[in-house]
């Protein structure tokens, strides 16, 4: 397998970039109805806010955080 590293970035580009991942990660969880599930499930990705809430939920209900995904453009964060 051969994988190309992602280039370093500077801390003003992973600023924006995370900028962009939390205005991107709709949070459905925070309001006061409550939900039930079996599972949460992570499509395997590195927006990190996205990461941090499906840590959470899992978590704080105290159920099982399922990680799908496979080698794609942020396998490299990963490894």
């Amino acid at each position: 397998m051969n994988i190309t590293p992602f280039p370093t970035l500077s801390p003003a580009t992973i600023d924006a970039i995370n900028v962009i991942g939390q205005w991107l990660a709709q949070d459905d969880f925070s309001g006061e109805v409550p939900y039930q599930a079996d599972c949460v499930i992570l499509a395997g990705n590195a927006v990190m806010p996205t990461i941090d809430a499906a840590c959470k939920i899992a978590r704080d209900q105290q159920i099982p955080l399922l990680i799908s995904g496979g080698i794609g453009h942020s396998t490299t964060f990963f490894v």
